[in-house]
């Protein structure tokens, strides 16, 4: 299936190439990760995912099962003040020990959004595996994978977009 999409009046085409089940609409609804390319059937210059499932789709990769796991860092601000959440406004935080896989209330700031993120991720079918507070407050990550080939790329990039929605 293909689709049409206009950007800045100039048509693209779209094709579906990875579903997830939309974790905030629910039932029937899904999100989908596409290839853009030119009505001449070439791929814009932004469409990296073309190019790399040519390499992961090469006989000798498909042969060789390649296995990634991705982690990805990320730093929540507070959205009035656009400084990070835990810190005092203005001003810096203690010393980064007690907040790397930190617990409590005075350590762990934004682990409500981590785990919305987390169950929405579940929900959503992305192979999520983890997910921990980082070295400073307001810092967390998670890790995406094991995955095979091109699907830890589609998993990380709708992960992401899946954490934009939560913290919005």
């Amino acid at each position: 299936m293909m689709g049409l999409a206009l950007d800045k009046h100039r048509v693209k085409i779209v094709n579906p190439q990875a579903i997830f089940r939309d974790p905030f609409r629910g039932g029937n609804n899904i999100l989908v990760i596409c290839d853009s390319y030119t009505p001449a059937g070439e791929p814009i210059p932004t469409n990296k995912r073309h190019r790399a499932a040519e390499i992961f789709s090469h006989p000798k990769v498909v042969a060789e099962v390649p296995w990634y796991g991705i982690e990805q860092e990320y730093t929540l601000l507070q959205p009035n003040v656009k400084w990070p959440l835990g810190w005092p406004v203005g001003a810096y935080p203690g010393p980064q020990g007690p907040y790397y896989c930190g617990a409590g209330a005075d350590k762990s700031f934004g682990r409500d959004i981590s785990d919305a993120h987390y169950k929405a991720c579940l929900y959503a079918g992305i192979n999520i595996s983890g997910t921990n507070g980082e070295v400073m407050p307001g810092q967390w990550e998670y890790q995406v994978g094991p995955s095979v080939g091109i699907e830890a790329g589609d998993h990380i990039w709708i992960s992401r977009y899946i954490l934009e929605l939560v913290w919005s």
